[in-house]
């Protein structure tokens, strides 16, 4: 069997309601999204099979090489596909691989997360079967440099945080997913050390370092702004706004009337919580 006809075979067991519903055509039901294979992955390592991952991680690394290309713009050479589908040749008893890279996804979704989960999953295949063979190659160690080179790359960020645009997520917009969410900073933190941890370290030591500096930056941003106790929760109810300087309490220009009342009975004497997205006003 082989590695994507395994994947296919999970599907069934794992669709909703809504994916198994005949009455109407949804041609994405029919792709094998690299975020949902994840956990497939781990079940097929915990069980023994890891030629399946092996595989997979092989057959998508091929894939990263293609020409991305929509309208007349062309996307990062280290973009992941956000899906991918097998179509089956029976006279020639063959498989062709279609990938999608935003080009055909509803909305043009961008597979922005796709890459992190493909490192993530590269993680758990050589931490699980102690195999660094893959590893070692070449093409898995450009590869697996590209990703995080598209998020270290130099630009207008004022903060370690990952920028979520419009559009960039399969969420519901009206979820909030737009700027900086906490799932995405969890999921850029973990894609680092992963990276960190798989690329060769004396042949790259500027760029670990970067990696490095970024996972320090990152951090301290989630824990200092990304926190919410009754104390900072009271900061803000008494902060000030638009205000211009290096030393305000208000960073973010965030609107205390914004604020619901019902927050404060939801919040914990001791204790808080990690709030799910930071971005101004």
């Amino acid at each position: 069997m082989g590695s994507l006809e395994a994947f296919y075979c999970t599907i069934p067991q794992t669709t909703t309601v809504a994916a198994i519903d005949n009455s109407t055509e949804e041609l994405n039901y029919d792709q094998v999204f690299v975020r949902d294979i994840v956990p497939r992955a781990l079940a097929f390592l915990m069980n023994g099979e890891a030629a399946i991952v092996k595989n997979f991680l092989m057959k998508t690394l091929r894939l990263q090489s293609w020409e991305k290309k929509i309208d007349q713009f062309k996307s990062g050479e280290g973009v992941m596909p956000a899906s991918l589908k097998c179509f089956m040749t029976l006279l020639k008893n063959s498989e062709t691989i279609v990938a999608d890279f935003g080009e055909c996804a509803i909305g043009r979704v961008t597979p922005v997360d796709s890459g992190f989960w493909w490192i993530i999953m590269f993680r758990a295949y050589t931490k699980s079967t102690g195999d660094t063979s893959l590893a070692e190659l070449p093409e898995f160690q450009k590869g697996t440099h590209l990703i995080p080179t598209l998020c270290l790359s130099e630009g207008f960020d004022t903060f370690a945080t990952l920028l979520r645009a419009a559009g960039c997520s399969v969420i519901d917009p009206r979820m909030g997913a737009y700027g900086y969410p906490i799932e995405k900073q969890d999921l850029f933190f973990m894609a680092l050390r992963c990276a960190l941890l798989l690329l060769k370290q004396d042949e790259g030591r500027k760029f670990a370092d970067r990696i490095i500096k970024r996972l320090h930056a990152l951090s301290y941003h989630v824990s200092s702004y990304f926190w919410l106790d009754m104390k900072h929760l009271n900061d803000i109810h008494r902060a000030k706004t638009e205000e211009y300087s290096h030393t305000v309490v208000n960073k973010f220009n965030v609107l205390p009337d914004s604020l619901p009342n019902r927050v404060f009975d939801f919040m914990p004497s001791r204790g808080g919580y990690f709030i799910g997205n930071v971005s101004p006003a």
